[in-house]
């Protein structure tokens, strides 16, 4: 999920302080799992460039590399989904991006019990 956010009060989506908010979401057992990395290379075109993905690694959700993984997916898939993933990286790379697990709670019973948000720290 991406969502242009203002960043501290800002007035607005086009304020500068704008962010990008990239969602994570888990269910009530769930937790920060790992995945295969993938590289992803700045500029498609140009694969060998620029690329610090993570090509061979174990990523964990919540990280960088598991972010760079995601948005090489998405390069890789073209489209709407590579234009996406264009913005999330400038957004990474100028400090923009905010991740946000979201973590539904247990029910009691059959009523829904909310989520709880959690913003990472990207490193």
């Amino acid at each position: 999920m991406t969502v242009v956010v203002p960043r501290h009060g800002e007035a607005g989506p086009n304020s500068a302080q704008c962010a990008e908010l990239l969602g994570e979401g888990l269910a009530p057992s769930g937790d920060l799992d790992w995945r295969h990395g993938r590289a992803d290379p700045e500029d498609p075109a140009n694969p060998n460039l620029g690329d610090d993905g993570a090509q061979g690694m174990r990523v964990k959700q919540g990280t960088r590399l598991y972010i760079r993984t995601i948005l090489g997916e998405m390069a890789k898939r073209g489209g709407r989904d590579a234009e996406i993933a264009a913005e999330l990286r400038t957004a990474l790379k100028e400090g923009k991006l905010q991740y946000v697990l979201v973590k539904a709670k247990d029910p009691v019973g059959s009523s829904y019990a909310g989520a709880m948000l959690e913003h990472l720290k990207v490193q």
